[in-house]
């Protein structure tokens, strides 16, 4: 009898443990989930009606076409990566790989501003950005860089939807440039 209860108590243990194995990965695929981030190439997003003729889109970067000297920016739709779960994700940073010709200074400039939209009444408002020439850069950067600007928003899908607008701004010849945005936790 000693032995049965023995195997009884060992089978309840067993069961614990696996219940408890179940459970805390469970809990890591619920963190990865919530960690998830969101990318785009900037080739990806629709141009503006103002940017029409005046950009191109060479590889997955998205740049000026010709002389103009018009703002331009493009679009990008932003999708709930844990759409099934009925969460929302935690993004916090904005990182976006560019090249501002005149590093800080005010010539050239790129920007990416996360937008959200009432979808019931239609208002939009930004509420994160990212500017070029606003950031920490070391000094003469003017090359191919990616640099990060982090925001405070409690995320919400089912009211919202959400795009990353990308723009790029010259008052000389030089061509700024996007290639790529991402959200994701710091």
């Amino acid at each position: 009898m000693n032995s049965q209860k023995r195997i009884t108590k060992m089978t309840s243990n067993y069961r614990r443990a696996s219940l408890m194995m179940f459970l805390g990965v469970l809990l890591l695929i619920s963190q990865a989930a919530h960690a998830a981030s969101w990318s785009a190439a900037a080739s990806t997003c629709t141009p503006d009606n103002g940017t029409v003729d005046k950009y191109a889109f060479i590889g997955g970067t998205f740049t000026y076409s010709g002389n103009s000297t018009s703002d331009l920016y493009v679009k990008c739709h932003i999708t709930n990566p844990i759409d099934d779960s009925n969460s929302e994700p935690i993004w916090n940073t904005i990182t976006v790989g560019y090249r501002d010709p005149d590093g800080t200074s005010k010539a050239y400039t790129v920007t990416a501003k996360l937008v959200r939209f009432n979808k019931t009444t239609g208002n939009t408002n930004v509420v994160g950005s990212f500017d070029s020439n606003v950031g920490i850069l070391a000094p003469g950067t003017t090359g191919p860089t990616t640099n990060k600007a982090t925001f405070s928003h409690n995320w919400d899908f089912a009211a919202y939807a959400y795009y990353m607008q990308l723009g790029l701004s010259r008052t000389g010849t030089q061509n700024p440039e996007v290639w790529f945005v991402k959200l994701s936790l710091n």
